[in-house]
């Protein structure tokens, strides 16, 4: 039996702080893409076939959008705290096929309101209530939209998926600053669709790098 050593998700205690040089992250998020929505390990989740346009490069390596889905409450928590809902945008090197996962925490805050994307993704939620079968309709989606207001900083440690098989060829990029949403997009998301939390896991010998990061956002 395998033994892992490199389990998401953690407590993030920052044990290394550090500043990146100007390329260290890109992301190219600005293009709408179409999604699907799937009945994944997660619950439902968001899928995207590879699109050359939509992908992140880190420290000059290229991983392109694969899925995004939801998690509630928060799988990783920060300094012992857990969030409403925690978001995961997972990207794959299409060579080595190892992964990068964009982690946003995300925060009920009524005072904000929805774009028409927001309210489309709402409306795909609620339709999708009793299953999702079949061919389903294409969400046209900007991952750059699910950005917190400030992503200045960002958490990064080495890991693993949260769902079976949970391989460990992953880097893990999780934004501190939570991403506010609304009541009603938070009910969309998780109130007719339970998301699945993995319990915290051992961080054993790793470091957890505390970085100021000037995020290029490509257009």
């Amino acid at each position: 039996m395998m033994k892992w050593k490199q389990q998401s998700p953690i407590n993030l205690q920052p044990t290394v702080s550090a500043t990146t040089p100007a390329d260290y992250l890109e992301l190219a998020w600005s293009k709408a893409i179409d999604g699907f929505l799937h009945q994944g390990p997660h619950g439902i989740e968001v899928l995207f076939g590879t699109d050359s346009d939509v992908f992140l490069r880190l420290e000059g390596k290229p991983f392109h959008l694969r899925n995004f889905h939801f998690h509630h409450p928060s799988e990783h928590c920060l300094n012992a705290d857990a969030f409403h809902g925690e978001l995961h945008l997972v990207h794959q090197n299409l060579s080595d096929l190892s992964y990068a996962v964009v982690g946003v925490f995300l925060s009920i805050d009524n005072s904000q309101s929805e774009t028409d994307q927001m309210k489309e993704l709402i409306q795909s939620f609620q339709r999708s209530h009793k299953s999702v079968s079949g061919p389903a309709k294409p969400i046209p989606l900007q991952p750059q939209s699910w950005l917190p207001p400030s992503y200045e900083r960002l958490l990064r440690y080495e890991g693993s998926l949260t769902t079976e098989p949970f391989t460990e060829s992953v880097t893990w990029l999780v934004l501190p600053d939570p991403k506010p949403i609304s009541e009603t997009l938070f009910a969309a998301i998780f109130g007719c669709h339970p998301q699945e939390a993995r319990g915290l896991q051992s961080l054993d010998r790793r470091y957890i790098l505390d970085l100021e990061v000037n995020i290029k956002l490509s257009k």
